[in-house]
């Protein structure tokens, strides 16, 4: 085996089976984190919606979509166009029918909302099917609702699911059972961008350090934001940073 991957798996298995002193008796990743919204997304870009333009498509069961425009920022994986807006579609929305010209509504649980002048972390996937004349070309929300990250005060939620060994105690017996738990950490959008790119390079590094994240969210117990070290996330960022100057330090082949 690879010795860098040596490593980065005997990290990870060290990290993923410490025992907790909360409820959970042990935990191990099991998708979430930034690498994980990287990996399945063909663009990632932090950027401020600009326009939202309803779509009434008509045919036997009429459907409503809207169409995103975004003003880019920083594109973090992907090459759409250098210069120009992207335009993606989501499902639902409101607006004129324009066969019985009355107002519509559609609301669609798993899409998130967008407005004007929201800036957004946004991972979105070309779907295989692109949907005609539309200037979009198929693409669309990654991992349904948690394609959207909303920025607020320089933070970005991200969404954390891992499996853990729960004590459950029913008429004074106790049992261990197996639950999945879905969690977010508020991070700072400079950290998520450099960790995002860094994925993109060595997500096994990556994700081992996400155990670590995964771990200390969940020895915070329910109904408390997640207790993170300052260390812990700077000893993330420093790793992250080490990863995008490889290529940089990598001599040239000649």
């Amino acid at each position: 085996m690879n010795p860098k991957r040596l490593a980065t798996l005997t990290l990870f298995l060290a990290v993923v089976l410490l025992p907790l002193k909360s409820e959970a008796l042990s935990i191990y990743l099991r998708e979430g984190g930034i690498g994980h919204l990287v990996k399945y997304a063909d663009i990632v870009v932090v950027g401020t919606v600009i326009k939202t333009e309803f779509v009434f498509r008509g045919n036997l069961r009429p459907t409503y979509t809207t169409d995103i425009t975004i003003e880019p920022e920083d594109i973090i994986k992907g090459e759409p166009n250098a210069g120009k807006n992207i335009i993606f579609m989501v499902m639902g929305g409101r607006g004129i029918n324009p066969i019985t010209g009355k107002d519509v509504t559609l609301e669609v649980d798993s899409v998130p909302n967008f407005t004007i002048n929201e800036r957004v972390l946004l991972f979105l996937k070309r779907h295989k099917h692109p949907t005609q004349n539309r200037p979009y070309d198929g693409l669309g929300l990654s991992l349904s609702i948690y394609g959207k990250r909303k920025i607020e005060d320089g933070k970005v939620s991200i969404p954390y699911t891992y499996k853990a060994n729960i004590v459950d105690e029913y008429d004074g017996i106790k049992r261990t059972k197996l639950a999945t738990i879905n969690r977010t950490a508020d991070l700072s959008l400079d950290l998520v961008v450099t960790v995002a790119k860094a994925s993109i390079i060595d997500p096994d590094a990556i994700k081992a350090l996400e155990a670590d994240v995964a771990n200390a969210i969940a020895q915070t117990p329910k109904g408390t934001a997640p207790n993170i070290e300052p260390e812990l996330l700077k000893q993330f960022e420093r790793t992250a940073e080490r990863i995008l100057r490889l290529p940089e330090e990598k001599p040239d082949e000649k």
